[in-house]
C-alpha cells in the first residue's frame, strides 16, 4: 500500500490524503510551472484589461451624453422661464448649468432680474388681504422697487432695461391698488435711505443723491394718471372744506362731499367725532349727507350736521362712513 511521508514530522500517512495527521501539513504534490499555462495566463490578463478599459470608454461617452442632454434641456428651460418673464425660476435653473455663451447673455440679464421678480411675486396678494398679512406682502413690493432702483445700471449695461422697468411699474400698480398714495411709496422708499444703507445695493449709501433722484422720478405721467384713477376708485368720495362751529349747547359740523368716481351715491352717511381740550371724546353723531337724491360724478354737494353737546368741545373728526352706489351716471 503506496503512502505518503510527510514532510516536516516524518509521519506515514496513506497515500490518499491530502494533509499530515499529525501536524497537518500539506501533502499535495508541488505545482510544476508550464511554461505555455504562463503564456495563457498572461494572455487572459492583457485581454481582461483591454475589456476593463473599452467598459470605461463606453461608459464615460455614456456619462458625458447624458450630461451635455441633461444640459442642453436646462438651458432650454432657462430661456422659455426667461421669455415667459418667469426671472426667478430661470435664475434658479441656470444655477444647475455650466454658463455657456448661448445663455451667458442670458445668465448676466437674471443677476440683475432675478431676485426683484422674486420678491415682486412674494407681495402680489397685497391687493386682494386685508389682514395683517397684507403689510407683509406691500413690504416684499418695496423691496422688490428696492432692488429696481438699486440695479438699473446694471440693467441698462445688460440690456434688460425695459425688464426691470416692468417689474418697478408692476410693483407700483399693486402698491396703488393696496391703498398706498404716491407720497407714501416715495417716503417708506426714503425713510429706507436713513436706516439702512444696503436696502438699494448695489447702490451704496454714498451714492445717496442718485438714489433720491430715482425715487422721484417712479411715477411717470401715465403712472401718475393711473394713481389717481386708482385712489378715486378707492376712495370715491371724499370730504373737503370742512369745518367747525359752536353756538351755545350746539356744534356744527360743515362742509363738502365731492364725487371723484364714474358712479352716483346715495344716502352717504358721515360720522362726527367731537372732544374736549385734552382730546377725551365727548359724544359722536351720524348723520346722511346726502339723501335719495344721489350725488354724481364730479358733483359736489354742501352738508351741516348739528349736533348737542355737553361739554366744551375743542377738537372734531368728520369721515364717510357708508354709502349707496349705483352702477353709473348711465342709470339716470
Amino acid at each position: 500500500m503506496n503512502s505518503r511521508i510527510c514532510p516536516n514530522c516524518g509521519e506515514q500517512n496513506v497515500s490518499s490524503v491530502l494533509y499530515c495527521s499529525t501536524c497537518g501539513t500539506s501533502l499535495k504534490d508541488p505545482e510544476v510551472d508550464n511554461p505555455i499555462n504562463e503564456k495563457e495566463r498572461d494572455c487572459e490578463k492583457r485581454l481582461s484589461v483591454k475589456k476593463k478599459i473599452g467598459i470605461g470608454i463606453v461608459v464615460s461617452v455614456l456619462l458625458i451624453t447624458i450630461i451635455c442632454i441633461v444640459q442642453a434641456n436646462t438651458i432650454n428651460q432657462v430661456k422659455t422661464l426667461y421669455n415667459q418673464g418667469k426671472y426667478y425660476e430661470a435664475q434658479e435653473k441656470a444655477g444647475g448649468v455650466f454658463i455657456t455663451n448661448d445663455i451667458k447673455d442670458i445668465n448676466d440679464k437674471l443677476e440683475v432680474l432675478g431676485y426683484a421678480s422674486f420678491y415682486l411675486n412674494s407681495g402680489r396678494e397685497a391687493e386682494f388681504t386685508t389682514d395683517d398679512r397684507k403689510s407683509i406682502y406691500a413690504s416684499n413690493l418695496f423691496t422688490a422697487l428696492e432692488k429696481c432702483i438699486g440695479y438699473f445700471e446694471q440693467a441698462t449695461a445688460t440690456g434688460c432695461y425695459n425688464e426691470l422697468n416692468k417689474i418697478k411699474q408692476e410693483s407700483l400698480r399693486i402698491l396703488l391698488k393696496s391703498g398706498y398714495s404716491e407720497t407714501d411709496i416715495k417716503d417708506n422708499l426714503k425713510w429706507k435711505i436713513e436706516h439702512d444703507k444696503y436696502a438699494f445695493y448695489p447702490l451704496s449709501f454714498d451714492n445717496r443723491d442718485e438714489v433720491d433722484k430715482q425715487i422721484d422720478q417712479l411715477f411717470t405721467k401715465t403712472l401718475k394718471d393711473e394713481a389717481k384713477k386708482i385712489e378715486n376708485d378707492l376712495n370715491p368720495l371724499r370730504i373737503e372744506k370742512a369745518s367747525m362751529t359752536t353756538e351755545g349747547d350746539y356744534t356744527y359740523y360743515t362742509g363738502s362731499i365731492k364725487n371723484y368716481s364714474d358712479n352716483i351715491y346715495k344716502f352717504v352717511q358721515v360720522r362726527v367725532v367731537y372732544m374736549d381740550i385734552n382730546k377725551e371724546v365727548l359724544t359722536t353723531d351720524t348723520s346722511y349727507a346726502v339723501g335719495s337724491e344721489g350725488i354724481r360724478p364730479n358733483e359736489n354737494v354742501q352738508f351741516e350736521v348739528m349736533t348737542k353737546v355737553r361739554g366744551d368741545v375743542k377738537y372734531g373728526n368728520i369721515e364717510i362712513m357708508d354709502y349707496n352706489r349705483r352702477c353709473n351716471s348711465m342709470d339716470g
